[in-house]
């Protein structure tokens, strides 16, 4: 799972003040929690586009959708699978 994946590395990311932001589109705030909760999920911050602006702002066209963005705002890589390598990209060591 990858949700699974990301969660197991989120304190490594908080470490090196990574910010992992999860953007929930069109479902509401409950359902994500009841999601999340059913697997032992925790993140810190999930954003809800319930309009579809947040996704049309970065062009995405179906979820889901993993955006690496870095330290200096450039969007690093797009696809709707997670990286293998995304630690690598994440923490610069490209």
């Amino acid at each position: 799972n990858q949700l699974a994946d990301l969660q197991k590395h989120a304190d490594l990311f908080s470490r090196k003040n990574i910010r992992l932001i999860l953007v929930d589109l069109g479902e509401d705030a409950q359902k994500v929690g009841n999601f999340l909760a059913r697997r032992g999920l925790s993140f810190d911050m999930i954003l809800f586009d319930s309009d579809g602006a947040v996704a049309n702002d970065y062009g995405v066209q179906g979820v889901p959708t993993y955006i690496f963005i870095g330290r200096n705002g450039v969007v690093k890589a797009v696809d709707h699978r997670l990286l293998r390598d995304y630690e690598r990209i994440l923490l610069g060591e490209e």
